[in-house]
């Protein structure tokens, strides 16, 4: 599918991507399998977006969000991210296109139902890397929750374009 002009610096995120990948929660590490998918929407300034994750080992599921990026204008390559995850937790995060290949994004607004479990999270920021040719893309995701008012790296993955 056609990337509208306005969304053409960001297209390495498109594709359908999967990887092995580390989570980090109170120092301890854990292992578990991933798939984005990023799609153009054509003649829209705006890319779908959504995740699943599963256990490793066993594959359970254990996470699935979903959202959009959108072209912030305000911004010099400005980018949003709109999220909603199944936990009770929406985010609104935005960004830049840092480098070629390279999107950064953090919290301005989040969100969460009455009925989502503590420790909250208070903010979150993302770091996209990739390189559409190579077929790879990266990921760095830090966060501050009640329990870690000091943000941390969370989780890391590199994946594949499947």
């Amino acid at each position: 599918m056609a990337v509208p002009e306005p969304m053409k610096k960001f297209s390495f995120l498109v594709g359908r991507w999967a990887g092995s990948c580390t989570g980090i929660l109170h120092g301890s590490e854990f292992g578990y399998d991933e798939e984005i998918q990023v799609e153009a929407l054509p003649s829209k300034p705006i890319f779908t977006y959504s995740q699943e994750t599963w256990s490793r080992p066993g594959g359970n599921p254990m996470h699935r969000e979903t959202g959009y990026f959108r072209v912030n204008p305000k911004r010099e390559s400005g980018l949003d991210l709109l999220v909603v995850q199944g936990s009770g937790i929406t985010e609104v995060e935005e960004g830049a296109l840092v480098k070629p290949g390279c999107v950064e994004l953090k919290t301005t607004a989040i969100a969460r139902t009455s009925a989502a479990r503590k420790p909250f999270v208070h903010s979150i920021r993302r770091v996209f890397t990739g390189d559409a040719g190579a077929g790879v893309l990266s990921y760095k995701v830090y966060m501050a929750t009640d329990n870690s008012p000091e943000e941390f790296l969370h989780l890391k993955c590199d994946m594949r374009r499947k």
